[in-house]
């Protein structure tokens, strides 16, 4: 069923758009385990066939910023190139830039790719999106 959509994007203005939730998910509570830093994606399609995706990076450690993206995409191939090119760790602060924390920093950003991917993963089979050998 369409509806009216507004999505926020960190940096630019909030993308208004006519659409279908057809897909979302949220790595706050993921596998079993609260997270304090996780991802939320969203999929919607157009009447027109396009695709929006929307990435939204969120977290409870203060003094680090959310951030909010959204990406219009013409067919599920664009759909699945913007996704591959998802950097889960781009927002991230983490830890102090110190040797000290290097290994917890290195744990954290694997952590939140492993995580993506899996919500990435856990998006498309919701949405019903495959990748067909011809």
């Amino acid at each position: 069923m369409m509806a009216k959509v507004k999505l926020l994007r960190t940096g630019n203005a909030p993308l208004e758009f006519e659409g279908e939730k057809i897909a979302g998910v949220s790595g706050q509570r993921f596998r079993g385990k609260q997270r304090n830093r996780w991802h939320e994606l969203a999929l919607y399609r157009l009447a027109d066939g396009r695709f929006v995706l929307s990435l939204r990076y969120r977290t409870q450690w203060e003094g680090e910023a959310e951030a909010d993206e959204a990406h219009v995409c013409a067919d599920q191939a664009e759909l699945l190139q913007v996704l591959r090119g998802v950097d889960p760790a781009d927002r991230v602060q983490g830890y102090p830039p110190h040797e000290v924390y290097a290994a917890k920093q290195a744990r954290l950003i694997e952590d939140l790719r492993v995580t993506c991917e899996n919500l990435i993963s856990d998006l498309l089979e919701e949405a019903g999106i495959t990748e067909r050998l011809a």
